[in-house]
């Protein structure tokens, strides 16, 4: 039997970033209720507690997190643009630190009940931060809350797969353990997004080598997208073994997106949350981008009660409704095939 948990915080409802900016705190609130109001199956609700300073510094500077500290408390501190803080992807606001340290203190609470507690599934639907660089905010991101997920679990001898279908590539993840000698051997990063041609951060090209890159082309559909998923996801979970998979389920890949071109409908996303929660490893999920509020809050509860076993995924039609993202597609997994997917010792070949 599944043993479920979802993380939260009500703090985290007091901020926003700014009038302007497509990140909104209403698709989390959203969820929430969503869960609440529908969800029958058993699971147990935790309070995501802050992390402490020295917590937060174990990945991103001392000095940059002491400044997001400082500027929350002392708005005088704040010098527009220092750490990429002010820019129109990521504004001043308040809550800056204590959203912040949430986010960090949630998924360390998750790796601890992944690894003490034996759950088998931990959410976390505000996190998912995947842009943050080390100590530069970045992609409406001000902390990379994944790396800490994967830094706990690796401190605690874990090996981890990291899976993100957000639209956005995970840039900020795979820079974090770039030359990093655990990854490939204890960690293996894979990313579906659409292609960088077309969409920030303008990285995650196939060739790169730091993750398992599938660049997808605008208009790629249920179709499309679940044929490569399936195959590549299932080649790198064979080959690899994980103890456990962080998943970053970003609702932005759908055709309701108002940043992103994919065509995803919700049965396709379902499907591939499907694929993820079927592997007999514990997982954390984590939410990511979504910039239609009631589509990414509908996608995120319905992938809890998903994973809860109060919902099926439904069937997708298996037509190709743009034949230019199924060819585009199709060369990308030729590539990884030949390059690395069927080649004995995967993680070698990703070098």
């Amino acid at each position: 039997m599944k043993k479920i948990a979802l993380l939260y915080n009500q703090e985290l409802e007091k901020y926003k970033y700014a009038e302007y900016h497509p990140l909104k705190r209403e698709r989390i609130i959203y969820t929430m209720q969503k869960i609440k109001k529908y969800s029958k199956g058993v699971y147990e609700n935790f309070i995501a507690e802050p992390a402490s300073l020295e917590e937060m510094s174990l990945y991103h500077g001392e000095d940059y997190i002491r400044y997001l500290y400082e500027i929350e408390n002392d708005k005088t501190k704040y010098i527009p643009n220092k750490y990429g803080i002010g820019t129109t992807d990521n504004p001043y606001f308040k809550g800056i630190f204590s959203t912040s340290a949430i986010h960090i203190g949630a998924v360390n609470l998750a790796a601890d009940l992944i690894v003490k507690e034996n759950y088998s599934d931990v959410f976390y639907f505000p996190g998912g931060l995947h842009h943050a660089k080390k100590n530069q905010a970045w992609g409406f991101c001000f902390v990379n809350d994944p790396v800490y997920a994967i830094l706990r679990l690796l401190n605690y001898k874990k090996k981890v797969l990291y899976v993100d279908i957000d639209a956005h590539f995970c840039d900020g993840v795979a820079c974090a353990f770039k030359n990093n000698p655990v990854n490939k051997k204890d960690l293996l990063i894979m990313s579906f997004h659409e292609s960088g041609d077309f969409l920030f951060p303008g990285t995650g090209y196939i060739e790169e080598n730091d993750s398992i890159n599938f660049p997808l082309y605008p208009g790629t559909d249920d179709h499309t997208y679940l044929l490569n998923f399936k195959k590549v996801f299932d080649t790198v979970f064979d080959e690899f073994q994980p103890d456990v998979i962080i998943a970053q389920i970003g609702a932005d890949s759908s055709k309701f997106d108002i940043l992103s071109h994919l065509d995803l409908s919700l049965k396709g996303y379902l499907n591939i949350i499907k694929i993820i929660s079927e592997k007999n490893v514990n997982k954390i999920w984590l939410g990511g981008g979504g910039y239609n509020n009631k589509f990414t809050s509908c996608a995120w509860s319905s992938a809890f009660r998903l994973v809860l076993g109060d919902i099926k995924a439904g069937d997708i039609k298996h037509n190709i409704k743009d034949l230019k993202a199924f060819n585009y597609a199709e060369k990308n997994y030729d590539f990884l095939a030949k390059n690395i997917l069927l080649k004995p010792k995967l993680s070698e070949h990703l070098d």
